[in-house]
């Protein structure tokens, strides 16, 4: 089990640390003591100006949109037509129904030509009007839109009309017979339609794997697309094949050391992405310590060592949590638990019996993290 009070490893969280004044602490923590006003300055104003430089670095890495199918083999991809819609409300559900038939299927079985889904689209909200007020005089705008609160992809983001194509990443779902949209390609934008060979690329390289074969997967560490870079690296990482060939694991440490190396923020970040996969636990399949992958050794561990020295304290921050992980799980039994404090860059272990009937928290506004085994 892994229990996190925190989402320290994303640099927005950083961003409320900086509350004031300093408050009591409510909670019990082994790591945090009293904190002035001043130290907690000294904490979050330089994370503050990290947090503002990566703003820039993490639009230019954001993954597209059918990433995140793709990195979940349970989900079919499949190239498909729109061939009707049914208006909300008219069969009786609140969203759009969606018809469309399947061209191509370019991962699972070819089980039904016809499918459906529902859409999230709505109109474009219309042009804001002056809010009515007893002086006669405008003070303000208003906007009031509505929305169904499920995830949208980008299939939700074009309206749905016949002829509309895309690449489909879905599972299925069993209330309505239809299908849940966990990502796509909008074939009509151009700009979308070159990610096609992409998304074909990868396949074929997820395929070979699928027989013994990494060889592809390994090549794509180094892929032009950094999307497919990371689909990668998560895929050998939980391989059982790249868990019990050296070679392969020596690719992973290699691609991701060039990465720390990088006078590029993003790359640095995205390394680091690939190292949390390594120092936490993937599942109960893995015979590492504590469900990790087998791969999680000292050639690693000295890569996150390398990143809390990074010159942008987000990276370093989350490199310093991903290494008391790594060493938590190497070197801890049933029922332990460790708590971290990123910005502080200090840690400390509690057993089972120290955290019943306790609330683990710094008592200050600081990013955490706690997690523990299972007894």
């Amino acid at each position: 089990m892994h229990r996190s009070n925190s989402t320290f490893l994303l640099f927005t969280a950083l961003l409320s640390s900086l509350i004031f004044p300093q408050q009591a602490p409510p909670a019990k923590s082994k790591v945090v003591s009293i904190l002035s006003d001043d130290d907690l300055r000294a904490i979050t104003e330089p994370r503050q100006r990290a947090s503002a430089e990566f703003e820039a670095a993490f639009a230019k890495i954001r993954p597209p949109d059918i990433s995140k199918p793709l990195a979940d083999p349970q989900d079919m991809i499949a190239i498909v037509t729109v061939t009707g819609v049914i208006a909300s409300g008219a069969d009786g559900y609140p969203l759009p129904r969606v018809e469309m038939r399947v061209e191509e299927m370019l991962r699972g079985a070819f089980r039904e030509r016809l499918i459906h889904a529902r859409s999230s689209w709505s109109p474009p909200a219309p042009e804001l009007k002056p809010i009515p007020t007893s002086d006669g005089l405008p003070h303000g705008k208003i906007q009031i839109y509505f929305s169904s609160g499920a995830p949208t992809t980008l299939f939700d983001e074009t309206e749905p009309r016949s002829g509309n194509r895309y690449v489909l990443g879905y599972s299925r779902i069993d209330w309505d017979g239809g299908m849940f949209v966990n990502g796509a390609v909008n074939l009509d934008d151009p700009k979308q339609a070159q990610l096609l060979p992409d998304v074909e690329r990868f396949l074929a390289a997820e395929a070979s794997a699928s027989l013994g074969n990494v060889g592809e997967l390994v090549n794509g560490l180094n892929d032009t697309a950094r999307w497919i870079r990371d689909l990668s690296a998560q895929r050998l990482v939980r391989s059982d094949e790249c868990n019990v060939t050296p070679s392969c694991q020596a690719a992973i440490v290699d691609a991701a050391g060039r990465l720390i190396k990088s006078t590029d923020l993003g790359d640095r970040w995205e390394a680091l992405t690939w190292l949390e996969w390594i120092s936490q636990p993937i599942g109960s399949r893995m015979s590492g310590p504590n469900g990790l992958p087998p791969m999680s050794g000292a050639a690693f561990r000295q890569l996150l060592v390398a990143a809390i020295s990074d010159s942008n304290l987000v990276v370093g921050d989350k490199a310093f949590g991903q290494l008391e992980l790594f060493d938590f799980y190497h070197h801890s039994g049933p029922g332990d638990c460790i708590e971290y404090v990123p910005a502080l860059r200090k840690s400390a272990r509690w057993t089972a019996e120290e955290t019943k009937g306790v609330m683990i928290g710094t008592g200050y506004n600081l990013s955490f993290g706690f997690a523990c085994n299972p007894q």
